[in-house]
């Protein structure tokens, strides 16, 4: 593409393996460059593992800045103060109100469910054009000054700039 930030006439490729909350988080932060993201994931089902998770302040505010917070908030439970209850009490008592780290129209953090946030980076990576390939991992790989080539445990190929 000429007059793109690579300086490149097509795009950079690279290669993401793990199709977890990272390697989807990577490929939602690459949409807006000149560089084509390929996922590779192990496991074939693609499912999230677990029950729920806590998304902390710098969490919350990764996710804003990748666009994905207000679809975490949707379907979570957010949280803006920090609290104890007694082991005999059925009250909760307030500590602190804590940070807004993704400004203040957003929870200090979320809780959500494993499944929910999955579904939210699945799509999410998908809608930012990653090419994603399940079941497979890399099993071999050959660095040039230019490029590497990887082979894939389906013992198929691939060659990415990064």
């Amino acid at each position: 593409m000429p007059g793109s930030t690579t300086g490149r006439d097509s795009p950079l490729r690279v290669l993401i393996v793990g199709g977890g909350i990272a390697g989807m988080s990577l490929a939602v932060a690459l949409q807006d460059s000149d560089i084509r993201a390929d996922i590779v994931e192990a496991n074939a089902q693609w499912t999230a593992l677990g029950m729920g998770i806590s998304l902390t302040g710098p969490t919350c505010r990764a996710l804003k800045s990748l666009g994905l917070l207000d679809r975490c908030v949707a379907a979570g439970f957010g949280v803006t103060r920090i609290g104890r209850i007694e082991p005999d009490a059925f009250e909760v008592s307030y500590i602190a109100e804590a940070p807004r780290l993704a400004g203040a129209a957003y929870p200090a953090s979320l809780g959500i469910m494993r499944p929910a946030f999955h579904r939210i980076l699945v799509e999410a990576s998908r809608d930012a054009g990653a090419n994603v390939r399940l079941g497979l991992s890399v099993t071999k790989l050959e660095q040039t000054p230019e490029i590497v080539h990887v082979t894939f445990t389906d013992g198929s190929t691939g060659s990415y700039d990064l």
